[in-house]
C-alpha cells in the first residue's frame, strides 16, 4: 500500500461515517432527557480510555513530529494541566444537566464490562497493548482524530433539536462540544496527519499496518454508534 492509498481509505471511511451516523443518531431528537443523558454516559465510557491508550502509545513511538504531536493532543485532552478542563469532566458536567442527582446511578448501570460504552473502550485498550506500535498509530493516533468528529457532529445536530436540551440550554455549559466541533478539532486532525506523513515517509513498511490500525478503529466507532438506539427506552 501506498500512502496516497492510506489517505484514499481514510476519506472513504469517513464517507461511511457519515452515512452511518445519519442512519443511527435520527432518533435522538425526540428522546426523554434521561435517554440523552444515558447516552451521554455511554459515550463517557467509550472515551474513557483514549487518553491512556493515546499515553501508551506515544511513550512507544520514536522521537519525531508524530510523537510531538499526538502529545500536544494528549495535553489538550487532559485540560493542559487544568483538571476543570479534562475532556471528560466537561462531558461529565455536561452530562449532569440531563439525569441530575441519578446521574451516579446510571453512571454505575453503565459501568459493566459488557456495557456498550465500556466493552468497547476495554476492547481498544486492549489491543493498544497487544499489537505493533504502527497498528496503534492507525487505531489511536489516526482512529482518535481522523473519524469521531463525523458523528459527533451529526450527533449535535441531533441532540441539539432534542426539547429536553432546548430546555436546558440557557444553563448548559457547550464547552466540550465547542472544543470538538470547531476549528481546534480540526486542526488535531492536520497536526496528526503531517505526524503521521513524516512517521511513514521514514518508515513506509508501516503503512499497511496503520492502515488495519485505522479500520479496526472505525469499525469500533461505527459499532458504538450503531448500537445507540438499542440504549433507548422509545
Amino acid at each position: 500500500m501506498l500512502l496516497d492509498e492510506l489517505w484514499d481509505l481514510v476519506e472513504q471511511e469517513k464517507k461511511n461515517a457519515k452515512t452511518v451516523a445519519i442512519q443511527s443518531l435520527e432518533c435522538i431528537e425526540s428522546v426523554s432527557g434521561e435517554d440523552l443523558g444515558n447516552v451521554f454516559i455511554h459515550y463517557e465510557h467509550f472515551l474513557s480510555s483514549y487518553p491512556k491508550n493515546l499515553a501508551f502509545l506515544i511513550s512507544n513511538l520514536p522521537s519525531g513530529l508524530l510523537q510531538t504531536s499526538l502529545s500536544s493532543i494528549l495535553s489538550d485532552e487532559l485540560g493542559n494541566g487544568n483538571l476543570k478542563n479534562n475532556h471528560r469532566n466537561l462531558l461529565k458536567d455536561f452530562t449532569k444537566n440531563f439525569i441530575g442527582e441519578n446521574y451516579q446511578a446510571f453512571f454505575e448501570k453503565a459501568s459493566s464490562p459488557s456495557s456498550l460504552g465500556v466493552s468497547l473502550s476495554t476492547f481498544l485498550e486492549n489491543e493498544t497493548r497487544t499489537r505493533t506500535t504502527s497498528f496503534g498509530v492507525g487505531m489511536i493516533g489516526m482512529g482518535g482524530e481522523c473519524v469521531c468528529e463525523l458523528y459527533l457532529g451529526q450527533f449535535y445536530q441531533q441532540f441539539t433539536r432534542n426539547l429536553a436540551f432546548i430546555d436546558k440550554k440557557p444553563v448548559v455549559d457547550m464547552k466540550f462540544w465547542e472544543i470538538h466541533l470547531n476549528k481546534e478539532e480540526a486542526e488535531h486532525e492536520d497536526i496528526v496527519v503531517r505526524g503521521v506523513n513524516d512517521y511513514l515517509s521514514n518508515n513506509p513498511q508501516y503503512i499497511s499496518e496503520v492502515a488495519q490500525g485505522f479500520l479496526c478503529n472505525a469499525m469500533v466507532w461505527k459499532d458504538f454508534w450503531m448500537k445507540i438506539p438499542n440504549l433507548l427506552t422509545i
